[in-house]
């Protein structure tokens, strides 16, 4: 299932990103967590976003990521582990792994459906 912009907006916020006017005019800008104003927008959800924002978010508060292949050959199987490699929470699924992986940060971080 494809996360709402809200989610979207959520899970970046929970890693850093925000909103500010920009100093040279009336409009915001988002801000990247490294302090860059990124235009108007934000990051799309793919791996490359997800493991450069949200995996270090996830790894701050105390857990891991595994992304595995499944029997079937165009599905995702995401779980997030604590510290001793325990699973927290649920298995995500998907036959996208940025989605998968999306869903199983934005759970473990707290975001509601």
């Amino acid at each position: 299932m494809e996360p709402t912009k809200e989610q979207i907006k959520w899970l970046w916020e929970q890693c850093g990103w925000h909103k500010e006017k920009h100093p040279k005019g009336n409009w915001y800008m988002w801000y990247a967590p490294d302090g860059r104003f990124v235009d108007n927008h934000l990051p799309p959800i793919d791996l490359n976003n997800l493991f450069k924002y949200a995996v270090p978010k996830l790894k701050e508060v105390g857990f891991n990521v595994e992304i595995c292949t499944t029997t079937s050959p165009t599905q995702f199987r995401t779980a997030i582990k604590d510290r001793g490699f325990s699973l927290v929470g649920r298995l995500v699924w998907d036959d996208d792994p940025a989605i998968a992986l999306f869903w199983a940060i934005y759970k473990c971080l707290g975001g509601k459906k």
